[in-house]
């Protein structure tokens, strides 16, 4: 029996989301950090993130490389320039069919269901195809979502040396041609006004579980 493509690419997505987030409890434990308990890091192997598929809460919150990109506003935007803000990112790239359209779409039901309390969040997508993804075409792109989401166009360099406090993985498939996919982890995560990593979310998690901890945090 033929299994379906879908079925591949679904198979694909989840194994991307599970290898980045345990690459990044792994590298916070090398870097010092207490970090996730082993029942957490056994909960993340077997598929599962929290008890009631909360997200897994980073305790303690774990310090974050400073980074710098051209950003879809005009000029270059640190993370370091987001401080005093929470901070909802995801890493992806514009012609994503799916995962990338999607979240942005919940990062906007996020932001209309936390009212006048979303002035105190920042909703950035980091872009892992900078080739294509120039900050005019995010400033499009992400403005379609919202006008005050932040686009940032990813430069390699500053991928990789970033990469390990995210579990970040991609990978661009240019042998496909001009319009080449890429494969990429499909995380949310949530950073404190400090520039720490406080929590993790997989992909499809639900939007109210989300802003639930915005809420609570930003009471």
């Amino acid at each position: 029996m033929r299994v379906p493509r879908i079925m591949w690419a679904g198979i694909a997505i989840v194994a991307l989301m599970w290898a980045g987030l345990i690459a990044l409890l792994v590298a916070q434990r090398m870097q010092g950090s207490t970090g996730p308990t082993d029942s957490q890091l056994a909960d993340i192997r077997a598929g599962t993130i929290g008890p009631n598929g909360e997200g897994t809460r980073i305790d303690p919150p774990a310090p974050l490389k400073n980074f710098t990109l051209p950003s879809s506003n005009g000029g270059e935007l640190s993370l370091h320039d987001l401080r005093g803000k929470y901070v909802l990112l995801f890493f992806g790239y514009t012609h994503c069919p799916d995962l990338c359209p999607t979240t942005l779409a919940q990062f906007r039901q996020i932001k209309q269901q936390l009212g006048s309390k979303a002035k105190d969040v920042s909703f950035v997508f980091v872009s892992v195809d900078p080739d294509r993804d120039t900050p005019a075409v995010l400033r499009r792109y992400v403005r379609s979502f919202d006008p005050s989401f932040i686009g940032l166009s990813g430069d390699h360099k500053v991928l990789d040396a970033i990469k390990s406090d995210y579990g970040l993985y991609y990978q661009l498939n240019k042998d496909e041609g001009a319009n080449y996919t890429v494969n990429h982890s499909s995380s949310i995560y949530l950073i404190d006004p400090d520039g720490r990593l406080i929590m993790v979310y997989s992909y499809g998690t639900n939007t109210e579980v989300i802003t639930r901890d915005l809420e609570r945090m930003l009471s």
